[in-house]
């Protein structure tokens, strides 16, 4: 008797696990939407073709010598890029305890 009672709960517990999965799925498949503009401009980004030709310089092909930063140039670029690196607010909050570890085993 007891073995017919598992096999069921297994059943039925079976039974509730697809459910949850179906749900699931479902839930994705109706979350996933494209409108017709999307799908136009999908259909048009995959039948655009471009060519190109570029050439390319590596950096140590170019000797050290020949390359002069003066800090005129480097305080030029700072204040030209500083902007784009501005921060609204602190990102660095530290906070932390100690424990003197030594005192609490003596």
């Amino acid at each position: 008797m007891r073995k017919i009672q598992s096999q069921w709960k297994n059943f039925e517990d079976a039974i509730r696990d697809e459910r949850v999965a179906q749900k699931y799925k479902d839930l994705i498949k109706g979350g996933i939407f494209i409108n017709d503009l999307e799908a136009k401009q999908n259909y048009e980004d995959a039948q655009r073709k471009a060519s190109i030709r570029y050439v390319k310089l590596d950096y140590n092909t170019i000797p050290d010598s020949s390359a002069k930063v003066t800090d005129d140039d480097m305080t030029a670029a700072y204040n030209a890029n500083k902007a784009k690196y501005r921060q609204q607010e602190t990102v660095r909050k530290i906070e932390y305890v100690t424990f003197d570890v030594t005192s609490i085993f003596r």
